[in-house]
């Protein structure tokens, strides 16, 4: 991936130069960027990140919209919000904006993540843990080059943040008191406690754009289209970064 985004990289400012590509895109607004600056890391940022930009962004928003229509979530007194109707924001709109949290909390497109300690540190816990040996630790000591994995898909199935209930897809636990994270004040990551978008100065750059972009397709798509359940067929989601 990163050899293909390197050849994206150099053939985009022959395309430029030539005009064959005038379209308004990120890669193309990188390179003009990257012309005004003599920066080497800018390049090579925008090798590295290319195949994120290419992937990253269309398969989560694209993979999370299609969950959305799977049989986890069509069951008696859900599947009555996807007819046709006004997507006012007393109706539609307001249901579309629990199931888009419901989905990312329950299907994370991402299950892990990792990160690579730059310098020694020490994590601190939430809350306590036990060793094998007995003893009881309030952190974790953590050495530069350790890699470190998050369990996104895991935090989202937490039954002290999420319920009881939460292997249920039901979006109204954002409305009501089964979400313990509103009235605990935990926080994790920059958007409504959700783990995939991961938190600090490495969360998603495109979290915000994220969001918008599958409420914009939901509303889209049960405006224009009606949904049903195919009887008969096993539909069942698994793991994949891109299809």
């Amino acid at each position: 991936m990163s050899d293909w985004s390197s050849k994206l990289h150099k053939q985009e400012p022959e395309n430029l130069c030539l005009g064959l590509d005038r379209e308004v895109d990120l890669l193309s607004a990188f390179i003009q960027e990257n012309k005004k600056r003599k920066d080497a890391r800018l390049r090579a940022d925008g090798v590295e990140s290319g195949y994120i930009f290419s992937t990253g962004g269309p398969a989560y928003n694209g993979k999370h919209s299609c969950l959305c229509f799977t049989p986890a979530r069509q069951k008696p007194g859900l599947a009555r919000h996807d007819s046709h109707g006004s997507l006012d924001p007393q109706g539609s709109i307001a249901y579309i904006n629990l199931d888009k949290l419901e989905i990312i909390c329950y299907h994370p497109i991402i299950s892990h993540n990792e990160r690579l300690a730059a310098q020694d540190t020490v994590l601190p816990l939430l809350e306590p843990i036990k060793t094998l040996d007995g003893r009881t630790l309030t952190a974790l000591p953590i050495k530069k080059g350790q890699l470190v994995y998050c369990g996104l898909a895991s935090y989202n199935r937490r039954l002290d943040i999420w319920g009881d209930d939460v292997e249920i897809f039901d979006p109204y636990r954002w409305i009501d008191d089964r979400s313990k994270c509103v009235m605990t004040g935990t926080s994790f990551g920059p958007f409504a406690n959700l783990a995939p978008f991961i938190g600090g100065p490495q969360a998603c750059l495109g979290w915000r754009f994220a969001i918008m972009e599958i409420q914009a397709m939901l509303a889209d798509l049960l405006a224009r289209f009606s949904f049903k359940t195919v009887e008969g067929v096993m539909i069942r989601p698994c793991m994949a970064t891109t299809m």
